[in-house]
């Protein structure tokens, strides 16, 4: 007797990013409803240089999540001036910085 289980294949693939699609949650332009410039990204606040290393990780832990931190590392490339995505871009760059000045004590 065969055993099911071992015919059975596991899909462990990512699921690919159609680059036109900027309404699908899993692209990195996408702006989910509870997203705003006011938006506290992590409770830790950046008081000069001390605990950077423990800010630092606190904010690519968060920016991974929200599925940002692609834009912040250059994996996602700015699009070119003269892109459909230029504004939309933009838009979201402005979040991830107002995100991030959040988090920095004034």
């Amino acid at each position: 007797m065969v055993n099911s289980t071992q015919n059975q294949t596991t899909n462990t693939s990512t699921p690919s990013i159609n680059d036109d699609d900027t309404n699908s949650p899993i692209h990195p332009l996408f702006l989910h409803q509870h997203d705003h410039p006011g938006f506290i990204l992590i409770s830790k606040k950046l008081i000069g240089s001390d605990k950077y290393g423990s800010w630092k990780r606190s904010i690519k832990i968060a920016l991974n999540a929200e599925n940002k931190l692609k834009l912040v590392t250059d994996e996602f490339k700015e699009p070119t001036v003269n892109s459909i995505h230029r504004a939309i871009w933009e838009r979201t760059n402005d979040m991830i910085i107002s995100w991030i000045l959040n988090t920095i004590d004034e």
